[in-house]
């Protein structure tokens, strides 16, 4: 049997369309970002081939500068219960060597149990858990004021750098099924996109709420909610109105805090079919080095090009 971990080629895109047309009952993102993955040079699109097959795949994403997210693992159907994706995981940790990760990090359903399975032998540990809210952006809900719109930077970065709401998030925000530790830099794009709400009290900002645009999906996504649950009705408006003029199907919101679960039917929020919750994992930086795998040249089980 031979074993070959390779970049991702053009040439496999049928094969990696079939692997994904099965995943998440044919609901798969990565027929969605092909191309940008495909095209991605700081990073790398890895596929796991058996007897010239492809079998399995993994993305690494560089996010900053240490900052390394894993997604994209995925192992098709019919090669199942062989220990491929454990396989492939394991390369890519050893991979990340000369990426001189500061920080190593994924996330995935509660449903996925083959990838918590992978993430808890890897040494992997539970940063935060989510429950997503999803709603239609409705006209009755829509309802725009300049006057929450946020521009000083200053500002933003202070209010959440010093909220609670980061602090219990462990410094992750979110950008739909990825999260990013909070940096003054991502502020800067929040409110460059005019996408940085907030309701203002006698003492200055006393409400938050940061919007990400997801165009290849349609979806503007809540990527950090903080403050007074009585100033959200207004925040959400804004995310309504937002929503529709941008011609997004969908607005969401990653909750880990239960910030929505008093105001899910008010705001007309519903939970998404087909899992509970969707799990951020990180890996200690000093756990993966006491567990890096050893392959002997570049190799061992796996024998492939150069990646």
């Amino acid at each position: 049997m031979a074993i070959v971990v390779r970049r991702v080629r053009e040439s496999d895109k049928d094969r990696v369309m079939a692997i994904a047309a099965k995943t998440w009952r044919g609901h798969d993102y990565i027929p969605r970002v092909w191309d940008e993955w495909l095209a991605d040079n700081l990073g790398v699109f890895l596929a796991l081939e058996v007897d010239g097959v492809v079998s399995a795949l993994a993305k690494v994403t560089i996010q900053g500068p240490g900052e390394i997210w894993l997604e994209g693992l995925r192992v098709a159907w019919d090669m199942k219960g062989k220990g491929y994706g454990m396989m492939l995981n394991d390369y890519v940790l050893w991979y990340l060597k000369r990426l001189n990760p500061t920080q190593i990090a994924f996330v995935t359903a509660d449903v996925s149990k083959a990838s918590i399975h992978i993430g808890t032998k890897s040494g992997f540990v539970v940063v935060n858990e989510y429950i997503i809210y999803q709603g239609k952006p409705r006209r009755s809900l829509a309802q725009w004021d300049e006057g929450l719109v946020l521009e000083d930077i200053s500002e933003v970065y202070d209010y959440i750098a010093e909220s609670e709401e980061l602090a219990r998030l462990h410094g992750f925000i979110t950008y739909g099924w990825s999260c990013r530790k909070m940096k003054r830099y991502l502020v800067e794009d929040f409110v460059g996109q005019g996408f940085a709400w907030g309701v203002r009290g006698d003492s200055g900002l006393r409400s938050l709420m940061l919007v990400h645009s997801s165009l290849y999906s349609r979806l503007l996504l809540v990527s950090f909610l903080a403050g007074e649950e009585g100033d959200f009705p207004h925040l959400f408006a804004m995310l309504y109105h937002s929503a529709r003029k941008g011609g997004y199907k969908t607005v969401a919101c990653f909750d880990a805090l239960g910030k929505l679960a008093g105001l899910r039917r008010r705001l007309k929020l519903r939970r998404p079919w087909g899992f509970k919750s969707v799990i951020l994992f990180s890996l200690p930086i000093f756990r993966w080095r006491e567990n890096l795998p050893q392959f002997e040249g570049g190799a061992s089980a796996l024998e492939g090009e150069d990646v």
